[in-house]
């Protein structure tokens, strides 16, 4: 096994009372109608993450009563860490919020299959090198990004869930089978 290189990322601040109401309103306003009819109600969120690669599962509650939890988003990072590498890096939890949604939206708890979450400088630079489709200064190298299929869940379907959810970037990409969420800005393709 190689070794983990944790990469170094900005430490996120704990939010204020105002930065956390801010961004629930944010959170909910992007939310269709029917999911935010639940968003105060909701104590927990919990999401179930297959790497495609490694074969590692984990169904774990990430946010309780308002907290993110640092246990289980540590476990996250680490398997979406960089299978080629080692590396882990530190994922916002924001895509995990992403998913949790998404998954609520798309009315299924199946696992989300990852296949790509955190990426090492130097594999984005090998994957940019082999396809145009692999941006250089890509999120996925922020942990601000992940590659996701659900199986029995249409490619297609998923996408349009990303994207009618509007909270980040969303990609369909028909012919490697999967899709691309990010919590960068609001934007939407498919190829």
């Amino acid at each position: 096994m190689l070794g983990a290189v944790r990469r170094i990322l900005p430490i996120q601040s704990r939010p204020s009372r105002r930065h956390f109401i801010a961004g629930a309103a944010f959170a909910a306003g992007a939310l269709p109608c029917h999911a935010m009819a639940g968003y105060w109600r909701i104590k927990e969120r919990k999401v179930a993450l297959h790497n495609l690669w490694t074969e590692e599962y984990l169904d774990l509650t990430y946010w309780r009563d308002g907290d993110y939890l640092a246990a289980p988003l540590a476990d996250f990072d680490y398997l979406m860490r960089d299978w080629r590498s080692g590396e882990v890096g530190e994922i916002f939890r924001t895509v995990f919020d992403q998913l949790f949604w998404l998954g609520r939206a798309l009315g299924t708890d199946a696992p989300f299959g990852v296949i790509s979450g955190f990426r090492s400088d130097s594999t984005n630079k090998m994957l940019k090198q082999a396809s145009e489709g692999v941006a250089t200064n890509s999120l996925h190298t922020y942990g601000m990004a992940i590659d996701v299929r659900i199986e029995g869940v249409a490619g297609e379907r998923v996408w349009k869930g990303a994207v009618e959810l509007g909270m980040g970037g969303a990609g369909l990409y028909r012919s490697s089978n999967f899709v691309h969420l990010d919590v960068g800005p609001v934007r939407a393709w498919a190829g």
